[in-house]
């Protein structure tokens, strides 16, 4: 009995500190940055894009520079006696201090010069106090009956990774983020790189493309078999070696990728790379008829995987909200460029309903909205519904997508695989076309569609450029 009275006199005892405690701010601050806005009017719009009046501690200053805003807004002169004019009418100069308050704030020497240090110091005293708050609301909700933890952690771990993405963004005024992006656009023309994204590693899809988009969801759709998990695991492979397309490797471009294999477990998905790598038939690795070249080849691929960033989740029955608590754990640790989720129809929807389509739109916008949150490019293996097989053709198109026209709608490319030669008799097969696969472009948000055709060696499991046949047209 003693020992639970301590432990509940302990408690006690951390809660009454906690409320006692002043909350980090600094009204110094707060009264020198509204004295360099009063004092010098044209550096509001310096940091008004990236200040918000919720930034300051104090009431009175929050309300200030509300009225600051207010003046900005309306193309009005900003002085002491303006700023008390625009409080009187909005019935707030006395909750702003008064006029001596206002006056007292004018009269202080500051350089502008100082302006963006001091609100970079408001800003690290705005985010501490919101370290607070979100820790606060995480006691409290822990406390609650009936809580579910799956659903606590993820909220708790979204609001800590929100808070450290802000403390990391460098905020700009307008005038730098225009300047910034020509200068993007100077770099582009310059060097004659085409890209905007991560390069894929097949030159003309990138062609098309410009790259996978930060905070874009790319689907990449097929009948089973036809080379999906393949050609998502290549452009892994790609991504994480630097590989620029046509086997040409620059290291400085690798970058760290991290796979969701809800299908196959990591041994095989590693297998399935160092073949791929090295260009030797799994098969004749099974069967144990490995040449010494071979294994040559094959060991030297896994030097050269072995030094790359490729992370690896083969955890069977993910959710949603457990895949996106691993990202964004991989996205802190190891600053994840680039994620492939294969395949999307096996990601739990953590959704209580028994309808498919439901379940499957619940996926795919949460899939989405992981891409738009982490900033990163999501890959996500589609199954195509079994009436593609109906057509004489058999080309797949948007409307195949299984289960969801949602998938359709979340995603800003779509990417189709396409091997016609699946579907004829040797004696049918072009010779010249033996290896041929086209990568429909089907959605593409921020371009034209068109038509890849790469080459397919299906022993190896690998895709590679085809340059000479090149389709670019509506589809």
């Amino acid at each position: 009995m003693a020992k639970n009275h301590r432990k509940e006199s302990k408690k006690i005892s951390i809660q009454m500190n906690r409320s006692e405690r002043i909350l980090p701010s600094s009204i110094e601050v707060e009264k020198a940055i509204l004295s360099i806005l009063i004092s010098f009017p044209d550096s509001v719009l310096e940091i008004a894009d990236s200040l918000t009046p919720e930034m300051f501690y104090k009431d009175a200053n929050s309300i200030i520079y509300r009225a600051i805003l207010e003046l900005v807004d309306k193309s009005q002169v900003i002085n002491a006696l303006s700023i008390v004019e625009t409080l009187r009418k909005n019935q707030e100069l006395e909750k702003a201090g008064g006029f001596a308050y206002i006056a007292e704030i004018a009269d202080i020497s500051s350089s502008p010069a100082d302006l963006i240090y001091y609100v970079n110091l408001l800003k690290e005293k705005t985010i501490l106090r919101e370290l607070i708050s979100v820790s606060s609301s995480i006691i409290d909700k822990s406390y609650e009956p009936g809580t579910q933890i799956d659903t606590l952690i993820d909220w708790a771990e979204e609001q800590i990774f929100r808070i450290r993405i802000k403390k990391e963004k460098i905020e700009k005024t307008t005038e730098a983020k225009f300047t910034d992006v020509l200068k993007k656009f100077e770099e582009i023309s310059r060097s004659g790189r085409y890209l905007t994204g991560i390069p894929s590693g097949f030159i003309k899809l990138d062609e098309i493309t410009m790259g996978f988009q930060p905070g874009e969801l790319t689907i990449v759709a097929s009948r089973p078999s036809v080379g999906k998990t393949s050609f998502v695991l290549n452009i892994a492979e790609n991504v994480a070696l630097g590989v620029q397309g046509n086997g040409r490797i620059n290291p400085e471009e690798a970058k760290p990728i991290l796979i969701f294999s809800l299908e196959m477990p990591e041994e095989q998905i590693v297998s399935r790379l160092l073949c791929t790598n090295a260009k030797v038939e799994r098969d004749k690795i099974i069967k144990g008829r490995l040449s010494q070249q071979e294994w040559k080849l094959l060991t030297n691929s896994a030097e050269k995987l072995g030094k790359s960033q490729i992370f690896i989740d083969d955890s069977g029955s993910l959710n949603t909200l457990e895949m996106k608590a691993k990202a964004r754990r991989f996205k802190s640790r190891y600053g994840i460029k680039l994620i492939i989720v294969d395949y999307l129809q096996l990601v739990n929807s953590h959704i209580e309903t028994n309808n498919r389509y439901e379940q499957i739109t619940y996926v795919s916008q949460a899939l989405k909205a992981m891409a738009k949150e982490l900033n990163v490019p999501v890959i996500a293996c589609s199954q195509l519904a079994r009436y593609v097989e109906r057509r004489d053709d058999r080309k797949p198109q948007l409307s195949d997508l299984k289960e969801s026209g949602s998938i359709e709608q979340d995603a800003d490319l779509v990417l189709m695989i396409y091997r016609k030669n699946m579907y004829l008799t040797e004696e049918e097969i072009d010779p010249k076309n033996m290896n041929l696969a086209e990568i429909i472009i089907a959605k593409n948000r921020n371009g034209p569609l068109g038509t890849v055709k790469l080459n397919f060696f299906k022993e190896f499991t690998y895709f590679s450029d085809r340059f000479d046949i090149y389709d670019h047209e509506d589809i």
